[in-house]
């Protein structure tokens, strides 16, 4: 994100990292701007290049937060409704026992998602150099992350595209995992 050849920064990459991942967020439903899912990946890929591991854990930590914040805020509300069913759940408004557990839950899964982009930065600022590896580095390790990803519900970059129907023959072919690999792997070719 430099200006012309004056080398000053246009934007903080932290900046850049928040609005790659509010991106993603709006490339889901409801929003549904799948092409979003494509730029937000790929502006991410762009503000972490050359930057070191430690920078790299802030930016991915940056870009995750954003990310999970926003397109699982609803978590908190669900956990809270659902917890009311059992006996002893709290059928109270704000500050209820199951508001608390709602939004504690979601606190929990949002770090714990977090860490996981956290981490892909780490990863990402270990790419070998040479862009066919660097492509192929960035799609691996995405993918080995994705597999480990702490989640309570199976959403992923792919799954964003379920509400795009003229793709729906590639997700019957590629899968989720597929489709997330596509994602990911587009935005690392794009990136060169």
């Amino acid at each position: 994100m430099m200006a012309g050849g004056t080398g000053r920064r246009l934007l903080r990459p932290e900046i850049v990292a928040a609005v790659a991942g509010l991106l993603v967020f709006l490339g889901y439903p409801p929003f549904g701007l799948f092409p979003a899912l494509f730029i937000g990946p790929w502006l991410f890929l762009r503000v972490i290049r050359d930057v070191s591991p430690r920078r790299a854990i802030l930016l991915g930590t940056i870009f995750g937060a954003t990310f999970q914040a926003g397109g699982f805020y609803w978590i908190a509300g669900t956990v809270s409704r659902f917890y009311r069913i059992f006996p002893g759940g709290a059928d109270g408004g704000d500050g209820s026992l199951a508001d608390w557990i709602g939004r504690g839950a979601f606190l929990v899964w949002w770090l714990g998602a977090t860490l996981c982009w956290a981490l892909w930065g780490y990863l990402l600022a270990r790419a070998p150099r040479p862009p066919a590896l660097r492509a192929l580095w960035v799609v691996t390790t995405f993918g080995a992350l994705e597999a480990l990803y702490p989640r309570v519900f199976p959403w992923s970059l792919g799954s964003g595209l379920s509400e795009v129907s003229w793709l729906a023959q590639g997700g019957w072919w590629l899968g989720v995992a597929g489709l997330t690999a596509a994602i990911i792997g587009i935005a690392a070719a794009v990136e060169e």
